[in-house]
């Protein structure tokens, strides 16, 4: 930007000391100082309308500039609206999803109380309290361990209800019969185990359902002491089980 301070000291008019007094400028040496001096105001003035130009040029880049960034700013606020509009759209979905995580914990929680509750009748199926269990006392699954399971409860009778219990375990003594009760509400397919020690002179009998034995041959006991039978039984029909025995000793 041109400023305009001052004109040359060389061009000032002399008017001398006193009034016509000859020591000032003459006419003519005032008059050159005189033109000298408007043309110096002239170019001066003409720098100043350049300088203006280029101001207003600027001026109108910067009018220029500053609707661009208005057109920028206009858009960057429409982007953060949208944004914002997503934002609250996945804030709403994670509240939607923490809701199904919550109802799917509650569920398991449900279902594994059901399955920590449940029961098996004498079908395999049913639900509330274990009453009894059919496994050791320990359980071991990969790498847990379940402890605490009840052993398995065996009837020690000759008179044996197969609705309640699912194996007999008795000591022969003489002349012994083992008398199977309530066998016709057992399912076909229901496993039942008899186990008998033998002794010395004992016989064995099975009592109660129709008895439908390996080869045709009922059970015998060696009648040697220290040797044990395994009876397997299974239900094949109402009322009637197949039978088939080992001795071990």
């Amino acid at each position: 930007m041109v400023v305009f301070n001052y004109l040359d000291s060389d061009n000032i008019l002399n008017r001398g000391a006193a009034a016509n007094d000859n020591t000032g400028d003459t006419l003519r040496t005032a008059a050159l100082k005189i033109n000298v001096n408007f043309e110096t105001v002239d170019s001066a003035l003409g720098l100043m309308q350049t300088q203006i130009t280029t101001n207003d040029s600027d001026i109108a880049s910067l009018q220029s500039q500053i609707t661009g960034n208005d057109s920028d700013i206009t858009s960057l606020q429409s982007q953060i609206t949208a944004n914002d509009s997503d934002i609250t759209s996945l804030q709403s979905q994670i509240t939607s999803n923490d809701n199904d995580i919550t109802s799917l914990q509650s569920q398991i929680s449900a279902n594994d109380s059901d399955i920590l509750n449940l029961v098996v009748d004498s079908n395999g199926i049913g639900a509330g309290a274990v009453t009894s269990a059919k496994l050791d006392t320990n359980l071991t699954l990969g790498d847990v361990t379940v402890t605490g399971i009840a052993t398995p409860s065996l009837n020690t009778n000759t008179t044996w209800d197969t609705s309640a219990k699912q194996t007999c375990s008795v000591t022969a003594s003489g002349s012994t019969t083992v008398t199977l009760t309530n066998t016709s509400g057992l399912s076909v397919g229901t496993p039942l185990t008899l186990i008998v020690a033998d002794a010395s002179g004992a016989s064995l009998t099975l009592a109660g359902p129709t008895f439908k034995n390996k080869d045709g041959t009922a059970p015998v006991l060696n009648g040697t002491s220290g040797e044990t039978m395994i009876v397997s039984m299974v239900v094949i029909a109402s009322n009637t089980i197949a039978v088939a025995s080992v001795i071990v000793s």
